[in-house]
């Protein structure tokens, strides 16, 4: 461990005092120079450090650092995961990737706090901006075939509703495959990737990504997500270890429900968090999804688009539809976007 880090340990376990930069050097055996340096690294990751004269230092409740220690301090089980923390990545599951093709095994976490070249669906990209949001990917090694690493996301997408329920109080919405949703606005966007074993066709790991936007972007989001993008929080809002508490909450409760996949646990609070059943929809197929935003796809090919009706979510995670024509279909790929009235 660093000197930065335990001495972020050491200020987060005295949150209640303040600590000179004397006593910390001497708990931690080493100079009182390498303390202020540590301090005043911590202040540039987001730290909210008070220093008084004679006093000393103390941590303030509206900090957010991002720190692999601060992570694993909210996990249930932190043994079982192993997590780095990146200032920039070009994405979380390109440096996954990497690393489970060398070898890495189960439970690796990557996270960071800006992407260059985030990942989205349908090969779009995903925004990634610095001091907006949290990036992070899970290396899995499932026993399971390709056809079912829907079941990936859709935990992914239950686990991160639920860790923005309890961190913010606000209800969150799933639109199926993998966005979530807070009242109108997509605060959080999921792409599971994956490679498939020759020997025995079955997935030799899949990495699910995730992006959970936690504030408005300083100069506001471009111009073809303007309209649909939202965060968490609101401008005055602040929670403590807001980051570190997405990341560690949504991999308690994805965790939880990886471990007992086959008994489909996850299922009923999906469909209870859906805002597609009982909608009508536009279909987006593969001949249209590579056109650009889903909103923009809408708007300039809605002509030619499919309308159907929502039914159901079926326990394989198809979306069971029905056409103005009377025929019905379950859609195992694409997406949809809800049609306004």
């Amino acid at each position: 461990m660093s000197t930065k880090e335990q001495v972020f340990e050491y200020l987060n376990n005295h949150k209640s005092e303040y600590v000179s930069g004397s006593v910390i050097a001497l708990e931690l055996g080493v100079s009182r120079n390498a303390i202020w340096k540590a301090i005043n690294s911590l202040k540039k990751d987001g730290l909210v450090i008070e220093a008084i004269s004679n006093k000393g230092y103390r941590i303030l409740e509206e900090s957010d650092i991002l720190s692999s220690a601060n992570v694993l301090r909210y996990l249930d089980n932190p043994e079982e995961l192993r997590v780095e923390v990146f200032d920039l990545v070009t994405s979380t599951n390109t440096i996954a990737k990497e690393k489970g093709s060398a070898g890495e095994k189960e439970g690796l976490v990557i996270i960071a706090k800006e992407q260059s070249a985030g990942k989205g669906r349908m090969n779009r990209s995903f925004k990634s901006p610095k001091g907006s949001g949290v990036y992070f990917s899970l290396l899995l090694r499932p026993k399971m075939k390709p056809s079912e690493a829907l079941y990936i996301t859709t935990i992914a997408a239950v686990a991160v509703a639920d860790a923005i329920e309890k961190i913010t109080g606000k209800e969150t919405h799933i639109k199926w495959v993998n966005d979530i949703y807070i009242g109108k606005r997509k605060v959080c966007g999921i792409l599971t990737e994956g490679s498939i074993s020759m020997e025995n066709g079955y997935l030799d790991m899949a990495i699910p990504g995730i992006g959970i936007n936690i504030k408005d972007p300083e100069n506001g989001w471009p111009e073809e997500i303007k309209n649909i993008a939202g965060s968490i929080l609101k401008e005055d809002e602040m929670i403590e270890d807001v980051s570190s508490k997405l990341v560690a909450y949504t991999l308690n409760t994805f965790m939880k429900y990886y471990k007992t996949l086959p008994d489909k646990l996850f299922l009923e609070e999906y469909k209870k968090r859906s805002i597609v059943i009982g909608k009508d929809v536009y279909v987006i197929d593969g001949n249209h999804g590579n056109l650009g935003s889903t909103a923009e796809i809408v708007k300039e090919y809605k002509n030619e688009l499919k309308v159907a009706h929502v039914m159901d979510i079926d326990d394989e995670l198809g979306l069971v539809v029905k056409y103005e024509d009377g025929s019905t279909e379950v859609l195992r790929s694409g997406e949809v976007s809800v049609r306004e009235k």
